[in-house]
C-alpha cells in the first residue's frame, strides 16, 4: 500500500519541487502552506510520514510538533530548516522531531530519509555494493573499512545517481535535484563534485560519464 505524506511548507518553489519528487516514488501526498493548515490536516488524518518547515506562518513548527505529540500522535516528522545551529536541532528533537533535516538539502536525501523513517531500508545506514553510507553523519564506509567524509553536495550527487542507477542524470538534473534554487555556479559545479566524489570512492567504476549527456551509476556485480 502507498506511503501517504504531508508537506507543510510556505515556499511554494520549494513545495512544489518536494511535492513532484514523492509523487514520482509512488507516494500519496497532501501539502499545506502554513503551519495552520498543516496542523489542522496533521491532527485530522493517519499521515505515514511528515515534513515540516519549521518557520511558518500562523503556527511555528516547533509548536505543531509539540501539539501532535501531546495528542500521541507518533507520526514520522522530518523538521527542515535553514537554521541549522545545534541549539536549533537539539530543540526540534526536545519538541518531538523525528528527523531534522537542514536547507539547502537535495531532494535525493529527502527522499532517502523518509525511506529510513517508512522501514523501506534499514536504519540510518545505506548499503549498496560493498559501501555503506552513514546519512546522518554523511560518512561513507569504503569496502576496505576505511571511512571518508562526504560534502552535502557529494552526498546529494550519491544518493540521486543510486536512485536512479542505470538511468543517464544530466547535468541539468542533478543541479536541480541536489542544489536546488540555490546554485549559482552553473553545470561546472556538477563536474567538480563528481571529480571529488571519485576520488573518494575506492573503486569507482560504477559511477559512469556519459559523452555529452550526463552521468549514470551502473549497479555492476563484482568479482
Amino acid at each position: 500500500m502507498s506511503a501517504t505524506i504531508l508537506i507543510v511548507e510556505d515556499d511554494s518553489s520549494i513545495r512544489q519541487a518536494v511535492v513532484e519528487e514523492l509523487r514520482a516514488q509512488g507516494w500519496k501526498v497532501e501539502q499545506a502552506m502554513d503551519g495552520e493548515l498543516g496542523l489542522e490536516l496533521a491532527m485530522g488524518k493517519a499521515f505515514d510520514c511528515l515534513v515540516l518547515d519549521l518557520m511558518l506562518p500562523r503556527i511555528h513548527g516547533y509548536e505543531i510538533c509539540k501539539s501532535l505529540r501531546r495528542e500521541g500522535k507518533e507520526v514520522p516528522i522530518i523538521m527542515m530548516s535553514a537554521l541549522g545551529e545545534e541549539r536549533n536541532v537539539l530543540k526540534g528533537f526536545e519538541v518531538g522531531t523525528t528527523d531534522y533535516l537542514r536547507k539547502p538539502f537535495s531532494l535525493a536525501e529527502l527522499v532517502m530519509r523518509i525511506k529510513v523513517h517508512l522501514g523501506d531500508v534499514g536504519g540510518e545506514t545505506l548499503a549498496f555494493l560493498e559501501y555503506k553510507l552513514h546519512l546522518q553523519t554523511s560518512a561513507l564506509t569504503l569496502p576496505s573499512g576505511d571511512q571518508v567524509t562526504l560534502t552535502k553536495k557529494e552526498k546529494g550527487v550519491l544518493l540521486c545517481l543510486i536512485q536512479k542507477k542505470g538511468h543517464v542524470l544530466t547535468r541539468q538534473a542533478l543541479l536541480n535535484e541536489v542544489w536546488g534554487n540555490h546554485w549559482t555556479l552553473g553545470e561546472r559545479s556538477v563536474d567538480r563534485c563528481i571529480k571529488t566524489l571519485r576520488q573518494k570512492l575506492s573503486d569507482p567504476v560504477e559511477l559512469k560519464t556519459i559523452r555529452q549527456a550526463g552521468y549514470t551509476w551502473v549497479q555492476s556485480t563484482r568479482a
